[in-house]
Order: structure tokens, then sequence, then C-alpha cells
């Protein structure tokens, strides 16, 4: 029995695209559109025929960056590409935390229904008040115990 071969529709296969030209446009983080265009083929097409291709060079290109990164900043220590390298690396970030400070309102949440006058004049009494004690105190001891505290003449 004679095995029947089937035959293939669609347009032959061209063997003119160079693999290693798209290894190396892969690995300069070159788009697909980008290395399609280059070679001469749809993006589809070098998506389908040569996936290990692309990412062959896209690992070889990830892997050179960093090994250039770490000689720069771990070795030469170059401190933006060793903070490159810590971020990528070793999950470090540039944002600094946020810490978020919230004001406990006082009067159980009510609303003051005093005037902005008023609130001055009390802040204004709870000021002298201060100032009265804190003389109070650096007279009783009979010096002030920092002498760079000045107090306003009351």
């Amino acid at each position: 029995m004679t095995k029947k071969t089937k035959k293939r529709g669609g347009r032959p296969l061209r063997e003119d695209i160079d693999r290693d030209m798209i290894r190396k446009l892969a690995m300069i983080g070159c788009s697909h559109v980008e290395i399609a265009a280059k070679v001469g083929c749809a993006r589809q097409t070098l998506e389908q025929r040569f996936r290990a291709e692309i990412e062959e060079g896209q690992s070889d290109g990830r892997t050179r960056a960093k090994a250039k990164i770490f000689q720069k900043g771990i070795v030469n220590g170059e401190f933006a590409s060793l903070e490159l390298y810590l971020i990528n690396q070793c999950g470090w970030s540039r944002k600094p935390e946020v810490s978020v400070v919230t004001n406990v309102m006082q009067n159980n949440g009510r609303f003051d229904p005093r005037n902005p006058q008023e609130v001055k004049a009390q802040l204004l009494e709870a000021h002298k008040y201060i100032l009265s004690e804190a003389r109070r105190q650096v007279d009783g001891q009979g010096a002030a115990v920092d002498k760079n505290l000045q107090l306003p003449p009351g």
C-alpha cells in the first residue's frame, strides 16, 4: 500500500528570511512589526514561524542588559546603574512610602459653630496662658534649663 502524501495548500514557505537577523532585532528590543518590516514578511508569519528566535533574542537582550547594569553598578560603583539594578532585580522602588495623617475631630464630630474671629480669640488666649505657664516654671526654677529658650515679653 502506498501512502498518499497530502499536498499543502497556500504559498510556499520563504526560506530567505534571516533567522539570525530576527534574533538580533529581538535582542535590541524591536517590536514584532518592526522586525517583520525589516526582514520582509508579515507580523503573523513572524510570530508563527519564528517565535523561538524572537524569544531567544529577547532573552539574550535582557541577560546582556542585566549583565551590563551589574557591571556598571556593582563593580564600577555607578550610582544610577546600581539603583536601576536594585529596582529591577531586588524589588526596590523610587516611590517614597506615603503615610496618611488624619486629624481627629474633637467635639464628637460636630461642626464648630463659632466664627473665625471667636476661634482666633480663643487661640490667642490659649497662647497667652501657655506663655505665662512657661514663664512661671522658668521663674520657679531660677533659670531656664535651655539657655536658648527665649520667651516673648508678657
